[in-house]
């Protein structure tokens, strides 16, 4: 250990020259405001022992990992972190934590490191934990798998390794050892993205990440950060990591972590649930520690249309709101309930996962709901004769959301008629207007990315007739947006079943 890292410190030298990392800022993702809550950029000569602990959160290693971690294997020097993997009596390695120094929930974590050449068995990694140091859950920013040079994004949950899933994605961008790149990973409520050099990589949202994230957003504190090397002599890391491949080094310029600035102009409203309206049985109970106001709502062992509570919503403009739903189902089981917004059906099973025990509150969040000006509803509707507790339902319209216009609005210089809505597979639209005058028409997601865009000239007779096929589309409500050449416009909503 002490020739290999002798050897490294006079090189570096000569290595900052080729490789020293260029004066470079994280950059979040844009269309929010970010507020740095994190950072090192490693400019001393030892670990920042204030921000850093040495090895993994929990102990040494197990399973799959044959590596023994020791504080000499992690150097500070020349504006960088290097941990290296070497041969010394068996497998030596370097790891550092954040655990119950630095946490969070929600945000943006970045590092920009120059990874090791990629060598069967070898496995760097960017990667969290929750706090309590529970497995499942485990969120990897940035793995690379032994000889396979692509960079892996995962996310693992459940309550144990009996119950452990995940799902993951791989992404080659090339050898990604031969310069340094910027690894990110943002968590939102509604999604996990995957960033490297400022550019999306990987997206895990709802509804296929409903379960992965409905676990992870009910945890109470947040996660911390681990970047070490592993030595993984496993077939998925291309098999044993070979003592002649070593000393190999990870290096880290820094580290960096924001979460979104508090909203200006955003506002949240909360609505409990014990005064909604309430069908079919549904009633008000109590019991459960933790509930907001001590009461909530209690679903009877019957279901159907009937069955509901309804929540009256106002909304100051029209625009994207975001839906929380704060329940407890100590039962183990998905409860399912239908969402209905103005009775139109936003998600006809709405997953409620099981919670440790009754009692225990998690949050159930649907973003990008359209809300009309003025009075709104918003309905649970049992589908089993089981269901979830429901506390409250939070309201939030996020500053600077994109208005829309609201459904219903007409402009008289042309019409606008739709069929079949819902819709399956095709959807047709007829633009009736001034002859030989163009109209353009933009469909889009909640999210406000466009799935369709056509600009169209209407025939002699007044028409025009538009099918637009959805086949491939999510389910979930679509805007229509058909704008003349005068800017006038008029908005249809389209819910894809």
């Amino acid at each position: 250990m002490l020739k290999s890292l002798r050897i490294w410190q006079w090189l570096s030298l000569f290595l900052s020259i080729l490789t020293l990392p260029t004066l470079s800022w994280a950059q979040p993702p844009s269309g929010a405001t970010w507020t740095l809550k994190f950072e090192d950029n490693f400019n001393g000569t030892s670990l920042d022992q204030t921000k850093w602990s040495q090895g993994f959160g929990w102990g040494p290693v197990s399973g799959a990992f044959n590596e023994t971690t020791r504080p000499e294997n992690v150097v500070v020097s020349n504006g960088t972190l290097k941990i290296e993997m070497e041969c010394d009596n068996g497998y030596k390695s370097g790891a550092i934590n954040s655990r119950n120094k630095f946490i969070q929930k929600y945000g943006y974590w970045e590092a920009r490191i120059k990874v090791p050449a990629a060598a069967a068995g070898l496995l760097p990694a960017f990667w969290a934990k929750f706090n309590n140091d529970q497995w499942p859950p485990e969120l990897d920013i940035m793995e690379i798998f032994g000889s396979n040079q692509s960079a892996q994004f995962t996310v693992h949950w459940g309550s144990s390794s009996a119950t452990h899933q995940q799902s993951g994605q791989a992404w080659n961008g090339g050898d990604l050892s031969t310069a340094f790149h910027t690894f990110g990973c943002e968590w939102d409520p509604n999604y996990i993205k995957w960033y490297v050099d400022g550019q999306v990589r990987r997206t895990y949202a709802r509804p296929d990440a409903d379960a992965f994230l409905n676990q992870w957003n009910a945890v109470s504190d947040g996660i911390y950060m681990m970047l070490n090397v592993h030595a993984a002599n496993q077939p998925w890391t291309g098999g044993t990591l070979s003592c002649v491949n070593l000393p190999r080094y990870m290096e880290v310029d820094w580290v960096r972590v924001y979460q979104k600035s508090a909203s200006t102009g955003g506002t949240s409203t909360t609505y409990e649930a014990e005064n909604a309206t309430k069908a079919g049985g549904v009633q008000t109970a109590s019991g459960w520690t933790g509930a907001s106001n001590s009461a909530y709502v209690d679903y009877p062992g019957s279901f159907g249309s009937g069955v509901y509570t309804q929540w009256t919503v106002n909304a100051s403009t029209a625009g994207t709101h975001t839906l929380e739903f704060r329940y407890t189902n100590g039962s183990g089981a998905n409860r399912p309930l239908q969402l209905q917004v103005n009775g139109i059906t936003v998600n006809s099973s709405l997953a409620f996962n099981g919670t440790t025990s009754w009692g225990t509150w998690a949050t159930v969040t649907v973003s990008n709901v359209a809300l009309n000006s003025g009075s709104n509803t918003v309905r649970l509707t049992a589908l089993n004769n089981v269901g979830p507790d429901i506390d409250f339902l939070k309201v939030t319209k996020p500053a600077g959301a994109r208005l829309i216009a609201e459904e219903g609005r007409r402009d008289p210089s042309f019409s606008v008629e739709v069929y079949p809505n819902p819709i399956t597979e095709r959807v047709q639209v007829l633009v009736k207007g001034t002859p030989g005058e163009t109209y353009h028409l933009k469909m889009l997601d909640m999210a406000g990315r466009a799935d369709f865009s056509r600009t169209v000239q209407v025939a002699e007779n007044g028409e025009q007739l538009v099918p637009i096929t959805m086949n491939k589309a999510h389910t979930g409500m679509y805007l229509l947006q058909i704008t003349d050449g005068q800017g006038r416009q008029q908005v249809r909503r389209i819910l894809k079943e």
